[in-house]
């Protein structure tokens, strides 16, 4: 994604989710996520929906990606 999301959260220290948002980027919300672990790393997936509906990872992680969620380390802030 060329411009940065809306909102970035980890949703746990030690093993857990990065979830980055755009809430409407060219007419569709945006996640891209990960799922991490000590001894375990998955690619980013990428969900994209209408503007202002929710993504099922959204639905999934509930109140830990929105809005005042824990936000992801500097390290790994978008570009």
């Amino acid at each position: 994604m060329p411009v940065a999301p809306d909102r970035s959260c980890r949703t746990a220290s030690v093993a857990g989710y990065d979830v980055y948002i755009w809430n409407c980027y060219e007419q569709q919300r945006v996640v891209i996520y990960k799922y991490s672990a000590e001894m375990s790393c998955e690619e980013p997936k990428k969900e994209t929906t209408t503007c202002g509906d929710q993504t099922p990872i959204e639905g999934k992680l509930g109140a830990s990606v929105q809005d005042g969620c824990k936000p992801v380390p500097a390290s790994l802030r978008w570009p």
